[in-house]
This record gives structure tokens, sequence and C-alpha cells, in this order.
């Protein structure tokens, strides 16, 4: 899904429970040995049983393509997307914002067990309401990218640890923004049916112009497990913790979300 900054700005502090119904399609009208164009569709929907006002939807579509080739003797693949997102809000998911982006992926594989990740990307974002004068949030975007990821157990096991830089440049200044972060994730790719991963993520927000100087520490943590017990069907469960530390108080809160359920996968 796109970043946490498309979603509502609206910090609930209630306790609520959720519906959620994500979808993901897509085709291959071009594959080839070493390169591929494709094209998907995503759904994101979910209906908060106590909140109405903030069930969110978003669909996105995405234009991607590949190209597999050489860089000395390391094996190395570009890789390019271009993704349209629209999202809506509330009891009727009235229109809330779009957002374009597009950058490109590099993949280095140093040995069949050391990959190398460098990524860029320019994003436009615009809201239905974007405020006024200081307060205007619609903002064009670029995230900078380097990871690493170590395999481990026949490649069963994918480590990964990345650090990004993000700036946005938004009409208003109070929603100008310098972004430093850094993720740990582990993926189990696949083992005797099951599937899952884990992460730590911290993200420091810095409002550079922003009137209240706004400063925002964002620590967060999850995992979850897949059980596939069926061709096409997979059961999972898992959890994420969040830790808003900002000056600001609308935005400094903690979250706990458990989720549960069965996947259709074909």
């Amino acid at each position: 899904m796109n970043s946490e900054d498309a979603l509502p700005t609206e910090i609930s502090h209630k306790q609520d429970s959720r519906m959620v119904l994500w979808f993901k399609g897509g085709f291959r009208p071009l594959l080839r040995d070493n390169a591929g164009i494709g094209l998907e569709y995503h759904l994101y929907n979910s209906w908060q049983f106590e909140e109405q006002d903030m069930n969110l939807q978003i669909h996105q579509g995405v234009l991607n393509g590949y190209y597999d080739f050489r860089m000395g003797q390391m094996p190395a693949r570009i890789f390019g997307a271009y993704l349209y997102q629209y999202a809506g809000l509330g009891e009727h998911y009235n229109y809330y914002s779009t957002t374009h982006r597009v950058g490109p992926t590099l993949l280095l594989a140093e040995t069949k067990n050391l990959v190398t990740e460098f990524n860029y990307y320019y994003q436009n974002e615009f809201f239905a309401d974007p405020g006024e004068d200081e307060f205007n949030r619609d903002n064009g975007a670029h995230q900078v990218l380097a990871g690493q990821h170590f395999y481990f157990w026949a490649q069963r096991i994918d480590l990964g640890i990345f650090g990004r830089y993000e700036n946005a440049n938004a009409k208003g200044n109070d929603y100008d923004l310098n972004r430093y972060g850094a993720r740990a994730i582990a993926q189990l790719m696949g083992w005797k049916n099951l599937s899952g991963w884990a992460f730590f993520d911290y993200d420091y927000r810095d409002y550079c112009h922003s009137s209240y100087d706004r400063l925002d520490e964002v620590y967060q943590t999850g995992f979850e497990v897949q059980y596939k017990f069926w061709k096409y069907l997979a059961a999972f469960a898992g959890m994420s913790y969040a830790d808003h530390n900002s000056n600001t108080e609308n935005f400094d809160y903690k979250r706990e979300i458990y989720s549960a359920g069965i996947r259709a996968i074909y």
C-alpha cells in the first residue's frame, strides 16, 4: 500500500474493530526470459464498526516492468513502476485524495545470498480538502532508499535492512517535510506451508517550516504468520504496534492492531 501520509490525518484515540478486504489482481501482456511488463489492480477496503467516518477505501492501478542484465559480473534487475491511487473516506467513501507515484528500483546480486537494493520515486498527492494558505497539504515528494537483503536457510529467509530519506514540498509550509527512516524486516518465504514476516521501523519526521515546529518520532513493529491449508486458501494472524511521539498533541498516540483471517490465492 501507499505510505500512511495518504491516509486520514485525523487520529482516533478510541478502541474500535474493523473488517478488511484486500484484493490484488493483474496480468502480464509481455513476459520474456529477461524482461516483462505487467498491469495490476489493488483494492483495500476497511469497515470500522464504531467510527464509520474513518472507513477507508483505496483503489490502485500499477503499470510496471523489469529488465534483467549483468553489471560487470553481477546479475542485475532494473524495475520501474507507475502507480495511481484513489482514496475514499467515511461512511460512503467520499473522495479523499489522489496520488501519482513513479520511479525505478535497481537490484544487484553480489551472490545468491546477498542482494543490494536501490530505489527512488517521485510522488504527487492531492486532497479533496487540502486546506488553505499555510495548511494546504497538496504536495510533491521525493524519496531515496538503499538496502541490503541477506538470504539464509537455502533462501527461505530474507532479512532486509533499509535506510530512506524523503522530502515533501507542500503548497502550505506547515506540511513541508524532511523524513528519515530505517527498517529491518525478516520474511519466511515458505516452509511446510508456513510463511510470514516480522519487522521493526523507525521514522523521524521534521515538518521543517511548520508554524508550530512539529516534530514526530514513530516506532512501529509487527509480525504475521500464514499457513496454507489448501491449494488456494491460507489462514493468517498477526499484530502491529505503533508508538507515535509528537510535540503536537493530536499526533501523539499509541496504537495496537490485531488481525486474523483467511486469504484466497489464485
